[in-house]
């Protein structure tokens, strides 16, 4: 004899009960799955025969040997229920079983010994509400037999194959939702053959959804269970109850989900000019647009990984690349001359002339931080050596306020110029090469006080005369963003002009005069 696990079986032989009858189906079905499904209330009895028909289809399990089987299908509306099976054939023997419903999702629950007492009575515990089942009786030999079963219930019992419900839409994002595609409602059971039955078993689920839209909506494919909306925010969705073929349950399961809008803004950028000119410039690496070359308003509509419908802008606000003209006379020494340490240039008896594309070197900055590009158009004056050059020995340049410069007299006062002018070094010390042939020389400022004196002398008392100073200036400023660079007085000390280099940005300065 087999026995279900979870199911009490007790066999009583030679046992009598009264049986009742209902408007349930009366007669059993050979071999067959029967088309009608009983909802047993109370005890039925049923009268029928056991017979040698042609073999047809078998369509319900059993759990031994099968002659010739005759079947009642029912949906369970009580965990408990009880079979007697009388006949009156001496020496006739027979059985009756429980499976828990046709093929193919029938297994067998339980079955008595071929008896021939006459008289078997068997009972069964823990069935599923709401769940198909089959008793069958069936004779141990090929002989015709009339018999009676009675079949009495049990007391009403309560569905609880669901253990909870959950959504999802998309594999990928599980717990984001959007208004453009279904979200799909997972059912859960006790286990899974009872998730195997229900989802394929005849019944209307009845769900609610409350949140910026609420309603109801029933379904009879459990396994396919859905719903949409197309207002975001929060919701609840309840499964409330089931209505199967014999009767309806309440369930009351929830679950919360949060349906979001997935577009994007990814608001207004500044981009430097030139990274547009590259035509390969997007806002992220997740913007699903072509990339952008202009400023402006920019919205495309699309779908992320999960197919849900979103769209993506973003305002581009274009930052100018800088032009700036820039002019630097140079003698033949300073060659090879480097710009903005990626530009070098070699000597040419001709001026050079070049536009130059500085990479970061705006003071300008993107939406990242980063600087843009700018534009310089660049023109090296290459100056005559004969000229200009011939007067000092270049480059001169500003270093922290420490200037290294020439002067037309050496240390033992000698003016070039055969004027005899004396120059008074105050704080500095002239280099020591030698003066022999009166080549011009240098020193060294190497403290804010230092300075060079030329006393005043009638040359200087004319309406028109010119200086000449050149300078490159490499670092800042060491003693302020200004630097007196010479002054002139007359012979009572009275100030009449005064000459500084003022800083306009890390790589630019003016000369500014004042005059009093």
């Amino acid at each position: 004899m087999e026995i279900s696990k979870n199911i009490l079986l007790l066999i009583f032989l030679g046992f009598s009960i009264n049986g009742l009858t209902n408007s349930n189906p009366t007669e059993m079905i050979h071999y067959e799955c029967p088309d009608e499904m009983a909802c047993l209330t109370s005890q039925i009895t049923i009268n029928d025969e056991l017979y040698n028909p042609e073999l047809s289809v078998v369509e319900v399990a059993n759990c031994g040997s099968r002659y010739n089987q005759e079947n009642y299908k029912f949906e369970a509306t009580s965990h408990d229920i009880s079979f007697r099976l009388t006949w009156d054939v001496a020496g006739e023997d027979l059985k009756v079983g429980l499976v828990s419903g046709c093929m193919p999702y029938g297994n067998c629950i339980g079955e008595s010994d071929c008896s021939s007492s006459q008289d078997i009575t068997m009972e069964f515990e823990d069935l599923i509400i709401g769940h198909e089942y089959v008793v069958y009786v069936d004779a141990c030999f090929f002989y015709p037999v009339d018999f009676e079963l009675e079949i009495t219930p049990g007391e009403p019992g309560e569905f609880s194959s669901v253990t909870g419900i959950s959504t999802k839409q998309c594999d990928e994002q599980p717990d984001v939702y959007c208004n453009s595609l279904p979200i799909e409602i997972d059912v859960f059971y006790q286990d899974d053959d009872q998730e195997e039955y229900f989802e394929q078993a005849e019944g209307n689920w009845n769900f609610f959804v409350d949140g910026p839209e609420s309603f109801d909506f029933t379904i009879d494919d459990i396994a396919n269970a859905s719903f949409n909306v197309t207002q975001f925010g929060n919701y609840v969705v309840c499964l409330e109850s089931v209505a199967l073929s014999c009767g309806s349950y309440e369930i009351d399961y929830c679950y919360e989900l949060e349906v979001i809008d997935k577009s994007v803004d990814f608001g207004r950028l500044k981009v430097c000019e030139h990274e547009l000119n590259e035509d390969d410039w997007v806002p992220s690496i997740h913007w699903d647009g072509d990339p952008i070359s202009e400023p402006g308003f920019h919205i495309i509509e699309t779908q992320d990984i999960c197919g849900c419908d979103l769209f993506q802008q973003v305002e581009v606000i274009k930052l100018e690349e800088v032009e700036e003209f820039v002019e630097i006379e140079l003698c033949p020494d300073d060659y090879p001359y480097t710009y903005f340490e990626d530009f070098e240039f070699e000597y040419s008896q001709f001026d050079i002339e070049t536009n130059l594309v500085i990479h970061r070197g705006s003071l300008q900055e993107d939406y990242r931080r980063d600087e843009c590009d700018s534009l310089v158009y660049l023109t090296l004056v290459n100056e005559n050596p004969q000229d200009r050059c011939s007067s000092c020995d270049l480059p001169i340049s500003l270093n922290k306020s420490k200037i290294v410069y020439c002067i037309p007299f050496d240390n033992e006062a000698i003016d070039v110029s055969g004027k005899r002018n004396i120059v008074l070094p105050v704080g500095i010390d002239f280099d020591d090469n030698g003066s022999s042939e009166n080549i011009l020389w240098d020193a060294v400022f190497d403290g804010d006080l230092d300075y060079v004196e030329l006393p005043h002398i009638s040359d200087l008392n004319t309406t028109d005369f010119s200086l000449d100073f050149k300078f490159n200036k490499d670092e800042d400023f060491e003693n302020g963003p200004i630097e007196t660079l010479f002054s002139k007085g007359d012979s009572e000390d009275n100030l009449r002009y005064i000459i500084n280099v003022e800083q306009v940005t890390d790589q630019t300065f003016n000369l500014v005069a004042r005059f009093y």
